[in-house]
């Protein structure tokens, strides 16, 4: 979670725009799963980072 920079939020999901978001997104996801995992244990875990680019427009 430390490598995750605000710049990573600039076209993210609907509901996750900072780290806080996505933290909460993580721990509403992974608690069921690790019931026995504190919130620092799950957000430890870290996550995935897809990073997209448009490589050439084409018309349909």
């Amino acid at each position: 979670m430390t490598e995750v920079t605000e710049d990573h939020f600039r076209h993210s999901l609907a509901g996750i725009s900072g780290r806080r978001e996505l933290e909460a997104a993580l721990l509403m996801r992974y608690r069921p799963m690790f019931p026995d995992f504190s919130d620092g244990e799950i957000l430890a875990q870290g996550c995935a980072i897809t990073t997209l680019r448009l490589v050439e427009k084409i018309e349909v």
